[in-house]
């Protein structure tokens, strides 16, 4: 592949989100890493996307959820690889920060340059979930190459 999108060294993925828990413990969020089933080969700007989307989620944990530990799950099925955030901290309304809450955009945003989804569920006193989804076909089938 020439297209500047090489697939990541085997295990990259799940070797990013080891080192983000790693960071985020350092930090004072205790972070369980799960993997259900790991993906083969993901592209790198997948894994970047997942990473800094993850990063993202657990950094809002640290600062609002008033919780000091949280999970985060690696799994992939049928070529779509899920990585999920879940806390049991104090949640919040998600219909009340719809609009500008940043943490969500910027979450959002990074899903979608990779043509992936992003889900946050919570609720107050319900804790937090957030499920990041992308597919591993090449994007060449999404996206005309630059």
């Amino acid at each position: 592949s020439l297209d500047g999108d090489a697939p990541a060294e085997p295990g990259g993925l799940e070797h990013r989100l080891g080192a983000l828990a790693v960071e985020m413990t350092a930090e004072g969020l205790r972070v369980d890493l799960v993997s259900l089933a790991k993906p083969a080969e993901v592209p790198e700007s997948v894994v970047n996307s997942l990473h800094d989307a993850a990063r993202e989620a657990l950094r809002n944990t640290l600062k609002h959820a008033k919780t000091a530990k949280a999970v985060m799950c690696l799994e992939e099925h049928d070529g779509i690889v899920t990585v999920s955030v879940r806390d049991h901290g104090t949640g919040f309304d998600v219909g009340a920060h719809r609009a500008g809450f940043g943490i969500e955009n910027s979450i959002h945003a990074r899903l979608a340059e990779i043509g992936g989804t992003a889900r946050i569920d919570s609720a107050p006193g319900q804790g937090t979930r957030v499920v990041l989804t992308a597919s591993l076909e090449p994007s060449e089938l999404r996206f005309p190459v630059g």
